[in-house]
């Protein structure tokens, strides 16, 4: 194996915080993306993703504008359960991202010791995020400091070993980035299938279909329109602690549906369940949740049979008519016009819920049983589609993280190994 050099992080990178962003000028959208550690995947790199981010729109010192390239650390803890302190990431080559205080920017100090795609690996593997963690202090929000940071220590190889090293990690990153947008396509068809059958009612054979007024206005005449609560049954859910260890099934909370049209199942945690109430609390294949408190009227699907349970800040929404079928259902309750009535209709000033008779009020217009077939056998294609696509990153993660350590720290030695395209043009010689 080539030489490996013990150092400090100080030693050969330097890490700087942000600015404190006025929360008066934090919006819900915009072309300003106030990274915070919210940003950060438990396991490493950033998720950016519009449901995951703030924005901002008041003035800003272009000193704090993280450029395309730039490496980030996540300071604070904000998630106690999936603990995201010392996480590190890359900013995106696309978007205008803000530096804000409890993220730091790292510089690498001797560009001959350190190369720039090395440094999220390096921080990024168990021995350097658990000596990062170690610096913490807080009792209930943990956070580090860039000084803190720099006395971590570590050994690296040579800048041509760690080009190899970043090569092989980062070519797992960009399968998993490209899944991700097949993901989105095809999250972006269904929903466009949706809309065009059941919100602008251009289904098949529709322009022979005589329309009339309804409740929610001009449907067709034999659609039935009516409350939700008259076409579902609802249940609360399960309360429990979540742990990582597997205790019994999966716990799914509102967290784990609150920013995604799927549901990750690799990491939605554990819990223990009695026997004699698991039954009542298990998910089936075709179950639909809504968030009903903090988040209400964000949406999941079970759309593979998995050993699990519901959490009590969810309600179990289940179609009691063979026209609603769990695709139609849950596109129903995904759609702005629903979101934007739960929004409205939920109640709290600073923890906002939802009753379920509140989250099954709004009226609905069920097709004919033949198209509402038709509609679940065209978006079942599209979501098996994509959950595959879900389980093959969570395998690709899997693996990228089991390589991880080992490689950072010499274990797997590739010094010899010859591995083409992977590296930089100016190393591949």
């Amino acid at each position: 194996m080539t030489e490996w050099r013990v150092t400090t992080l100080g030693d050969v990178i330097e890490v700087s915080h942000g600015f404190a962003f006025k929360g008066e000028y934090f919006r819900d959208n915009g072309a300003n993306v106030l990274l915070t550690p919210k940003n950060f995947k438990a396991g490493g790199g950033l998720d950016v993703s519009p449901g995951r981010c703030k924005f901002y729109d008041g003035p800003i010192d272009e000193r704090f504008v993280l450029a395309p390239g730039s490496v980030v650390v996540a300071m604070t803890d904000l998630i106690q359960d999936a603990p995201i302190l010392g996480a590190a990431g890359t900013i995106p080559a696309t978007g205008r991202y803000l530096h804000n205080q409890r993220i730091g920017r790292v510089a690498v100090k001797d560009p001959g010791r350190i190369r720039t795609e090395f440094i999220p690996w390096l921080l990024n593997s168990p021995t350097v995020r658990a000596q990062v963690r170690a610096t913490a202090t807080g009792a209930t929000v943990r956070h580090t400091a860039p000084v803190r940071i720099g006395e971590v220590v570590t050994q690296i190889p040579p800048p041509r070993e760690q080009d190899k090293i970043a090569g092989i990690l980062t070519a797992f990153d960009e399968l998993i980035a490209i899944n991700e947008r097949r993901i989105e396509l095809l999250e972006d068809l269904a929903r466009s299938l949706y809309r065009e059958w059941f919100v602008r009612f251009r289904f098949p054979g529709w322009d022979n279909v005589r329309f009339t007024d309804t409740p929610i206005g001009s449907a067709p005449a034999d659609w039935q329109a009516d409350r939700l609560r008259e076409f579902v049954t609802t249940q609360y859910g399960f309360t429990a602690s979540a742990t990582k260890v597997p205790v019994g099934p999966r716990f799914l909370r509102g967290m784990d549906i609150n920013k995604r049209s799927y549901t990750d199942w690799s990491e939605v945690p554990y819990c223990k369940v009695p026997d004699e109430q698991l039954d009542r609390f298990r998910l089936d294949a075709g179950d639909v949740c809504v968030v009903r408190m903090a988040d209400p009227g964000k949406v999941g699907i079970v759309e593979r049979p998995v050993d699990a349970v519901f959490a009590s800040y969810l309600v179990r929404i289940r179609s009691a008519d063979a026209r609603l079928g769990p695709q139609l259902l849950a596109h129903y309750l995904r759609d702005t016009r629903y979101q934007d009535w739960v929004t409205g209709s939920s109640t709290g000033t600073t923890r906002k819920s939802a009753s379920a008779s509140v989250l099954t009020e709004p009226l609905i217009v069920l097709p004919p049983i033949d198209l509402a077939d038709q509609f679940e056998r065209k978006a079942d294609a599209f979501r098996s589609a994509l959950n595959s696509l879900v389980e093959q990153n969570a395998a690709v993660a899997h693996t990228r993280d089991l390589l991880l350590p080992r490689l950072v720290t010499g274990r797997l030695d590739i010094s010899d190994v010859d591995l083409g395209d992977l590296l930089p043009a100016e190393f591949a010689a």
